[in-house]
């Protein structure tokens, strides 16, 4: 069972010698010793070893960490995800809050922004080809506005249609994508392999494209809020009225949401409920292989059959 690793925690223990009387000396003369008291004694609790996941993750460079999914490639990035994946598997879904609210019956409020999108790492993207359109948009971001050092799978065609929206350039396609293969493989235990081609077989650089798209977007007179995370929403018959939680406060005639699994506005919206269902994707990365031997990837594989799993009404796959 994985440990997770914690300070070394220590114990004092204080050793005081009781004072004590000893005659040392003849007839009417004598003499009193006490026994010095010992020096605190600090025992230290030896820690736990580190486990094999610890020890590969302690050899990854160390990356700025940034928001989205997979932005977190710490060990402790690591443990708060598995907490949170146990969490929901036992049911343990956390309370929802109430951030949008209704004033239809409130005073007019005058937008200064047409759009409004929330969660920057993919709002951005649309974003940028809004704002290019002459629309007014503003991002708020609940951290720092970059990219994940880790590929995101895409299709090359999904590339191309940034470039007719304008979110990049023709001659920025070839920095945007890191590796490109073909076929690609779909694959479960018992069953025959599926090949495809042209589908999730690019890898895009977040780092870059998030940094073009960005810079293209404020060139365009756009504006991005980070460090923003959304508090609350009022919704009026002219405006939505956003606050965040460091004090911003935004009209827009619209608010997008792009703040992913983790929105607030999504689980009001289910009301605390579960999740449907859920898919758990693990990545890895390895070098040395030769050109000849890595010309294909695989979209979804698995050599063992499908368990089911979960508890308290949470279905899981």
């Amino acid at each position: 069972k994985r440990q997770v690793p914690r300070s070394c925690s220590f114990m004092l223990v204080s050793l005081l010698a009781a004072g004590g009387g000893a005659w040392i000396g003849a007839g009417s003369s004598f003499a009193v010793s006490r026994a010095r008291a010992l020096p605190p004694v600090i025992a230290a609790e030896s820690a736990p070893p580190l486990t094999l996941t610890e020890r590969l993750m302690s050899t990854l460079p160390q990356e700025e960490q940034s928001g989205g999914a997979g932005g977190q490639s710490t060990y402790d990035g690591l443990v708060r995800l598995n907490a949170g994946w146990e969490a929901l598997k036992n049911g343990r879904v956390p309370s929802a809050r109430v951030v949008v609210t209704e004033e239809l019956g409130a005073s007019p409020e005058s937008a200064e922004y047409d759009v409004v999108v929330c969660g920057g790492n993919i709002g951005i993207l649309l974003a940028t080809a809004l704002a290019l359109r002459g629309l007014r948009v503003a991002v708020l971001e609940a951290g720092t506005l970059r990219g994940r050092e880790q590929d995101w799978n895409a299709s090359r065609k999904e590339v191309e249609e940034l470039v007719e929206a304008g979110v990049i350039s023709r001659d920025e396609v070839n920095e945007v994508i890191g590796i490109e293969f073909n076929p690609v493989r779909c694959g479960f235990a018992g069953g025959s392999d599926v090949w495809t081609t042209d589908v999730l077989n690019v890898g895009v650089r977040p780092v870059v494209l998030i940094d073009r798209a960005r810079t293209r977007f404020e060139a365009a007179g756009g504006t991005v809020f980070e460090s923003s995370p959304l508090d609350s929403v009022v919704v009026r018959s002219d405006a939505a009225v956003l606050k965040t939680s460091n004090g911003h406060v935004l009209r827009g005639r619209l608010l997008v949401d792009c703040m992913g699994q983790r929105s607030p506005i999504v689980a009001q919206a289910r009301d605390g409920a579960p999740p449907d269902g859920a898919c758990v994707v693990v990545g890895s990365c390895a070098d040395g292989f030769s050109a000849e031997c890595n010309t294909f990837g695989d979209v979804i594989f698995s050599d063992r059959e499908m368990m089911a799993a979960g508890a308290a009404g949470c279905p899981t796959q």
